[in-house]
């Protein structure tokens, strides 16, 4: 009789191990993944996709079930294993006393019992649910759904009577419910490109739209003073040499400045007109209408409206319906896709790219202070580029960071000088795993160094690549690829993802 308790012993851990792995499996599997399954036509899809939206009565069920079955384990289980170990005794040393035998052999029954239940009614299933979820919440979905339903009645009473404790401690809302915030969709998109299911390009679109909805018109918008366009205020001549000049494919049409605009013109509609007509064209006639927008709009619904209006092109207006600036389409998509240049934008002066010395990289260097650094920054840049005077960049270097430190925070410092031997933008990465005291404005040693050196009459090629270099360095998962780069290709691709996926 005892074997056949042991037996039912077994099948409680068993129906133990199934409860525990559909909870699991019910938890973990992925929304994404779920809907990814019910468009191949898996037939159980959506049985799970009703699981989880009854999560809570799901759940109140396979606790219910667990503790059935726990409940079971000790009152059937247990004795049995007891009274077999409790046969043992009297082989095993015949001066035993009944006492004695009968209260070791319920402790060893007891840590059996326990043992086996944690292991393989608990553990084991739950490391097997997690790993695969969407295997494991397909194997157990059927039986599952089914004692759903036997215990729908009870289950009932007891979820009611456990939301009104919930209540009384002011707990509100169903764990079905619960939802990703922003912050946590980035940390799971930034494991997932770790791991290499994403790459950094589109983790960067992603960084993009997350920003997209909170971005302003006035944010990206070509300002007042650096608007082309075309007025009828002007002679033909005059026009046709903006449009020479900044070769545009759509240009705002004023009546005469750029308060006064009317609409805005294609170059195609200008180019037809052009040759097939014997008289100069008639900008006012050819306009198409021109959006209307305040500098706080958004970009989404920027966006939305020029869908809306099948507009490509928009004047940001102010109270005083004065024009601030325009705004065009690909000013807009940039924001997600980083910069789109045409076959007649030159690349810019200080673009990253061209300016990265990579062969000066050093990933691993040891320095005791931040001079000591320097010096090894500039003299590895020097080696790969010898295209200035050492001695001069070390001066230069040198006076500008006893003068001020150029640590800004984020672990990271950004020595620079112009020199004036140099006649093109160069810039390498040095990093110091143990980090080194630049003085910085938040206490923190620096890690990471970007050392720029720029032509002495280009102040502005200095400026613009440290804004961009700081722009990278505040971007977290960027960072963060830099602190952990291995190589430096690693470094140089951190690089090209940002200047091509960032909008500058």
């Amino acid at each position: 009789m005892d074997l056949i308790y042991v037996g039912i012993a077994i099948l409680l851990i068993a129906i133990n191990a199934f409860f525990a792995m559909a909870e699991y499996s019910l938890v973990r599997i992925r929304e994404s993944r779920l809907e990814e399954l019910a468009r191949k036509g898996k037939r159980l899809a959506p049985l799970i996709r009703f699981a989880l939206d009854h999560l809570d009565g799901y759940m109140s069920t396979v606790q219910l079930g667990i503790t059935m079955t726990s409940l079971g384990l000790g009152w059937v289980g247990e004795p049995a294993v007891a009274r077999l170990i409790h046969r043992l005794f009297p082989l095993l040393d015949r001066s035993s006393t009944t006492g004695v035998a009968t209260s070791l052999s319920f402790l060893a029954a007891f840590l059996l019992i326990t043992g086996l239940h944690i292991l393989f009614g608990e553990l084991v299933p739950k490391l097997m649910a997690v790993r695969n979820p969407e295997r494991y919440a397909g194997f157990t979905i059927l039986p599952m759904t089914g004692f759903y339903y036997l215990a729908f009645v009870p289950m009932q009473a007891l979820r009611r009577a456990a939301n009104g404790v919930l209540k009384l401690f002011g707990i509100k809302g169903s764990a079905s419910e619960e939802v990703h915030s922003e912050d946590e969709i980035k940390i799971l998109l930034e494991a997932r490109e770790e791991e290499g299911g994403l790459s950094l390009q589109r983790l960067l679109m992603f960084e993009n739209l997350f920003d997209f909805g909170h971005t302003v018109v006035r944010e990206v918008m070509t300002p007042r003073g650096s608007i082309a366009y075309l007025s009828c205020a002007r002679r033909w001549e005059e026009n046709l040499t903006v449009m020479m000049q900044y070769k545009r494919s759509r240009y705002p049409v004023c009546e005469d400045e750029i308060d006064s605009v009317r609409g805005y013109v294609h170059i195609k509609d200008l180019a037809f007109e052009y040759m097939t007509g014997e008289k100069e064209p008639d900008l006012l006639e050819l306009a198409r209408p021109i959006l209307s927008l305040q500098g706080g709009t958004t970009l989404e619904e920027c966006l939305r409206r020029f869908q809306a209006k099948r507009v490509s092109l928009a004047v940001v207006l102010d109270k005083r319906k004065k024009v601030t600036g325009l705004i065009s389409m690909e000013d807009v998509v940039e924001e997600i896709v980083g910069e789109i240049r045409d076959e007649f934008e030159r690349p810019p002066r200080a673009a990253l790219g061209p300016a990265f010395v990579a062969e000066a990289c050093d990933l691993s260097v040891q320095a005791q202070d931040r001079f000591e650094l320097l010096r090894a920054a500039v003299g590895r840049l020097h080696a790969a580029r010898p295209v200035f005077k050492l001695e001069d960049a070390l001066e230069q270097v040198y006076q500008r960071e006893k003068g001020l430190s150029s640590a800004l925070g984020y672990e990271t410092a950004f020595p620079h000088a112009r020199i004036q031997s140099l006649v093109a933008p160069l810039f390498t990465f040095l990093r110091c795993r143990d980090g080194v005291d630049f003085r910085a404005p938040d206490g923190r040693p620096v890690r990471m160094a970007f050392l720029i050196l720029t032509p002495y009459y280009e102040p502005l090629a200095q400026l613009a690549l440290l804004s961009k270099l700081a722009k990278l360095v505040v971007n977290t998962p960027l960072r963060e690829r830099l602190l952990e780069a291995v190589n430096v290709e690693e470094v140089r691709e951190v690089i090209t993802a940002f200047e091509d996926t960032i909008p500058l």
